[in-house]
């Protein structure tokens, strides 16, 4: 786990699964949809307590489908300032996006939301976005009054049995959490995160088992309404957060990697 001390992971090891967080967020989406919670086709604005005039283009308003399947046309980080550090993909580039997330918080996330500028109808082109799913995440605290690490403790705890999976790090457990190294082997930082809905989850394996068996579950309904296919164009197919793949070899499966800093991994739930 850490470079010189030979220990090795074990059940309680605590693992950042970056954007594999967004599948997760899909499944608490799903479930609004079927609670009546909320409606695929709604604004988005219907759940924002600010007005957002920029999200729409030429009267054709972002709504949720457009969320979750990362059609919405947003870009991919917020602040962008973070974007122009990947033009230059260094060691000190973990470190550079640390000392941005430190001092960034929902606050200015939301009144950054105003900045934004869409350059195409919703819902027409696919590009993948960090901004949404964190958006998506403002909206459900909005709906269930609650914050968005006890949405995803509670349902995952009640739902899957993932006992160990949350956003913030409960109290006690630094210890377990496995860290990551940089390029160079020099430990890098713990990414900061405003809501966690984009890639803010730290879990087990054990949980992350329970987690493929509940997503194998052909009678549970929020997985069968998850696995819906919102948009499709090309060889681009998106459920709710969720990318759905088809080969001869494998059939239908769901493929999603999660990039942290320091740590890379991917989540494979092949039915057949």
């Amino acid at each position: 786990m850490d470079i010189g001390r030979g220990n090795t992971p074990t059940d309680q090891t605590l693992y950042e699964i970056a954007s594999v967080s967004k599948t997760l967020t899909g499944i608490l989406v799903a479930n609004a949809v079927l609670e009546r919670k909320l409606n695929l086709e709604d604004n988005i604005q219907n759940y924002l307590e600010d007005n957002y005039e920029n999200f729409e283009f030429h009267g054709n308003p972002i709504r949720i489908k457009h969320l979750v399947t990362h059609t919405s046309g947003m870009s991919k980080f917020m602040p962008e300032s973070i974007i122009t550090l990947f033009e230059e993909i260094n060691e000190d580039l973990p470190f550079k996006i640390h000392e941005i997330q430190k001092t960034y918080s929902k606050k200015d996330f939301l009144h950054d939301l105003h900045t934004v500028r869409l350059d195409t109808t919703p819902g027409i082109k696919y590009q993948y976005s960090n901004i949404d799913t964190e958006l998506m995440a403002e909206i459900l605290e909005n709906i269930y009054d609650k914050r968005f690490n006890e949405i995803v403790k509670n349902y995952f705890r009640k739902n899957v049995g993932m006992l160990n999976t949350s956003i913030d790090l409960p109290a006690g457990k630094e210890k377990f959490l496995a860290n990551g190294y940089g390029m160079t082997g020099k430990r890098v930082p713990h990414e900061v995160v405003i809501y966690g809905a984009d890639g803010g989850v730290k879990t087990t394996m054990s949980d992350l088992v329970n987690y493929i068996e509940f997503q194998l579950d052909k009678t549970d309904e929020t997985v069968i309404e998850s696995h819906k296919t919102l948009y499709h164009e090309g060889n681009k197919k998106m459920g709710y957060y969720l990318p759905i793949h088809d080969s001869e070899e494998y059939g239908t499966y769901f493929r999603m990697h999660g990039g942290a800093f320091g740590s890379q991994n991917l989540l494979f739930i092949i039915p057949k």
